[in-house]
């Protein structure tokens, strides 16, 4: 009798789905993803911590001092310049 264990397949989708628990009103990275320390989502979302949901995605709430709008765009750049740097 085989112990193996299955990793969770997870569906590719085009958008985060609105079934994951993040809260309302508060900016936020999510992406389909199994590793919580990726160097870049741990730098760009401390002190926050990064969350593992359902095997499948990665999400944090990005501090304000890297994201200072809610125009998705500017926030684009924003996380984007993040990454980079």
């Amino acid at each position: 009798m085989s112990n193996t264990t299955n990793p969770r397949k997870c569906e590719p989708l085009s958008a985060v789905p609105a079934s994951l628990p993040i809260p309302k009103g508060i900016n936020y990275a999510a992406l389909q993803g199994r590793n919580g320390s990726e160097p870049w989502m741990v730098k760009c979302c401390a002190p926050n911590p990064v969350n593992l949901v359902d095997g499948c995605w990665v999400w944090c709430e990005l501090p304000k001092i890297h994201i200072t709008t809610l125009e998705f765009v500017v926030r684009e750049l924003q996380l984007n310049f993040c990454v980079t740097h």
